[in-house]
């Protein structure tokens, strides 16, 4: 697994709010980037107005810095935009990026969690642990390339999830198949919705495209095309179908009505697409 958790969090954490509420008292509401001289960090401070029921707030995102490398980690500060009140509680996110063949029954079932609160479905907990599991230990190149992307909070609680893997879809063109990066899952927990934290693991999931032996684009599908329009995605309209599918193999496969491709500005072949397989 890519992070490890545990390493003298609360000292940074402290250091980082302490930095902060200097810039607060100081009245500088604006980014802001300090190093540390007690530890080999940096803290930027990225100040970005929001609105959550009806009430505009400010969240304050510390982005810490160890040898130029950002570490995967997300703490934020809340406080009214109106007044000098501030509160007190400091939540701190971890990242975590890890290959399907690492996952777990423990951590299956608390993605399955939050994906049971994020998606309207009949599908049980149990249902979706059973079908991330039923996997393991396959050959094929979907679970061999298969990646997930979590955040969890300080409880250990996942509250965003996403996934990835590659799969190799049929064009009418000459080139006959294309390699894509299929993303699916992605979702946040009701709770903690506004905090741009299913941005947070679109967007790593987005970084594998063009990488290496990496397809170069994403496909997928979506009932909210505004949020992937803001991640550089856009719409393709092709007639899409799924001719693994020996009942109905020219019906539309997706559940969604709307298909995206990332990056919005790479070509996209006309005519009729294959999935070549299930819908994700």
């Amino acid at each position: 697994m890519e992070v490890k958790r545990k390493v003298v969090e609360f000292e940074w954490l402290k250091l980082a709010v302490d930095m902060m509420d200097h810039l607060l008292s100081k009245g500088r509401i604006q980014n802001s980037r300090l190093r540390s001289k007690q530890m080999p960090f940096e803290f930027v401070f990225n100040f970005l107005n929001l609105r959550s029921n009806n009430r505009q707030i400010r969240r304050i995102e510390i982005v810490v810095v160890k040898a130029g490398q950002k570490l995967p980690i997300i703490t934020s500060q809340m406080f009214k935009i109106h007044d000098k009140t501030q509160s007190t509680k400091i939540k701190s996110m971890l990242i975590k990026k890890f290959s399907e063949s690492e996952l777990t029954q423990e951590l299956a079932l608390r993605i399955a969690k939050v994906a049971s609160r994020s998606f309207e479905s009949s599908r049980t907990i149990e249902e979706r642990v059973a079908e991330m599991m039923s996997e393991k230990d396959s050959s094929t190149l979907e679970y061999s390339t298969g990646r997930r992307y979590v955040i969890e909070n300080d409880d250990g609680l996942v509250v965003a999830h996403a996934r990835t893997f590659v799969r190799e879809i049929k064009t009418e063109s000459d080139s006959g198949t294309i390699p894509v990066l299929a993303l699916e899952s992605v979702c946040s927990d009701p709770d903690v919705r506004g905090q741009g934290l299913g941005a947070q693991v679109a967007k790593l999931a987005f970084e594998l495209v063009g990488q290496n032996e990496w397809p170069k684009l994403s496909l997928f599908q979506t009932p909210v095309p505004g949020f992937y329009e803001k991640l550089d995605c856009r719409i393709v309209e092709n007639k899409f179908v799924d001719r693994t599918n020996a009942k109905t193999p020219d019906a539309w496969p997706w559940r969604d009505k709307i298909v995206m491709i990332y990056p919005g500005v790479a070509s996209w072949p006309e005519g009729i697409i294959d999935i070549n397989g299930p819908d994700y």
